[in-house]
């Protein structure tokens, strides 16, 4: 019966393609910027970001803002208004190299007037599977070093289906993370 609970709730999380809210993971301390308080790691990164409250068609608030940085939890808008902490409304926005623009609920949770005026804002959930593209943003460089070293070895050549070698090369992937102590997600 738990199985079958379990395979339910596998199936119908799967098929929302919604992601909430990211489960964040302790970033170690830098010396120069002293204790981190973030669970993802911040990348300095310029976007034009669309806000919008309400629906589609007719939002009872739209804006566009420029970002400062960016990491898979939320990120900071330069602005010179600002709306109650708390509000909830949708954001899109496009990463480089990315065709699909990112889409995700999110909520203010700060302001800042000093030194840049702004907002920081908290992702609550990813639509259309955005979060990839994000954590594409962080994981690509490294990702991709793997994938080329995984490739080319004797066991990926030995595999016969692209789905076997995909299989593999997550199994590679997570062991090399373990066995290694270096976390994927460090700057």
């Amino acid at each position: 019966m738990a199985k079958e609970q379990k395979q339910q709730k596998s199936a119908s999380s799967s098929s929302t393609n919604v992601i909430r809210r990211l489960i964040p993971v302790a970033q170690p301390a830098n010396p120069k910027d002293g204790i981190e308080h973030r669970g993802f790691p911040r990348r300095t990164l310029e976007l034009r970001v669309k806000l919008r409250r309400g629906e589609v068609d007719e939002p009872s608030f739209a804006a566009t803002l420029p970002s400062d940085n960016v990491s898979m939890s939320g990120m900071f808008l330069h602005s010179t208004f600002f709306l109650p902490v708390g509000t909830t409304f949708e954001l899109s926005f496009s990463l480089p190299s990315e065709e699909r623009p990112v889409t995700v609920r999110a909520e203010l949770v700060r302001h800042q007037s000093d030194p840049v005026p702004g907002l920081g804002v908290r992702f609550e959930e990813f639509h259309g599977q955005s979060e990839i593209a994000m954590a594409r943003l962080f994981l690509d460089a490294k990702m991709q070093e793997f994938s080329g070293r995984y490739l080319s070895s004797a066991r990926a050549k030995t595999l016969d289906s692209e789905h076997e070698r995909l299989v593999d090369a997550l199994a590679a992937w997570e062991l090399e993370k373990v066995t290694s102590g270096v976390d994927p997600w460090a700057p």
